[in-house]
């Protein structure tokens, strides 16, 4: 594994920063009006917008995207650490299932919150009921980053668990998998091609269909990784 920027201590403050800029930008689209003057296109294309608007009136958050990125220097240290001191590949899949799990955890006691709320009032908070909401993606709610940073180190503890195994079948797919993450880039935007873009080309939703689709884009992208 090769660090991906300074030392381990610059890494694991980037990441603080990351994630009090997280939080901060959270707190900016529940609360934070543009002022007078300020173009709100500065707000919407850095933040995202409002999380309380339409979702037509959201945009992808740069300013989020770039603190995840950054919080993901100090794992890269993690890595390259473990490599170092020749870690055994099943106890940082341990860890990684332990941290995955707090995650978790944490965004479903988020999404019992709102459950609880809109069981003892008629109407809970609006910003309190998106904040604890799993699927608020643009801009992220903390319940978003919750469960699905915690899915991610889930999946790469079970990478972990896949290496360390001595059995030849969970190599093979290791191996046939790592083929896709060498072309990330590619696979990303065709990614985005096949799950987004050409169902409204073709006016397709999600239907009881989607397992099986997303089995067929998931090998034409192995297919093209490959290529």
């Amino acid at each position: 594994f090769v660090r991906q920027i300074g030392t381990a201590d610059t890494a694991r403050r980037l990441a603080k920063i990351g994630v009090v800029v997280l939080i901060a930008a959270w707190i900016m689209n529940l609360f934070w009006a543009a002022p007078i003057g300020l173009p709100l296109d500065i707000d919407v294309s850095l933040l995202g917008g409002s999380a309380l608007a339409p979702a037509v009136s959201r945009h992808a958050p740069v300013l989020q995207h770039l603190a995840i990125y950054v919080i993901g220097f100090a794992l890269g240290h993690f890595f390259a650490r473990s490599a170092e001191l020749q870690t055994p590949a099943r106890v940082i899949a341990d860890r990684f299932i332990v941290a995955g799990a707090t995650l978790i955890a944490g965004a479903l006691a988020l999404r019992l919150v709102r459950l609880t709320l809109d069981a003892a009032a008629a109407r809970a908070l609006q910003a309190i009921d998106v904040t604890a909401t799993v699927t608020q993606k643009s801009p992220p709610s903390p319940a978003y980053l919750l469960f699905f940073g915690g899915c991610g180190l889930l999946l790469i503890a079970l990478m972990f668990r896949a290496a360390s195994s001595q059995r030849p079948m969970a190599r093979q797919a290791l191996e046939w998998l790592a083929v896709i993450g060498r072309a990330s880039l590619a696979v990303f935007i065709l990614q985005y091609f096949l799950f987004w873009t050409l169902p409204d080309l073709v006016d397709v939703h999600p239907n009881r269909w989607c397992v099986l689709v997303f089995v067929a884009n998931v090998l034409l992208m192995r297919l093209v990784a490959g290529i």
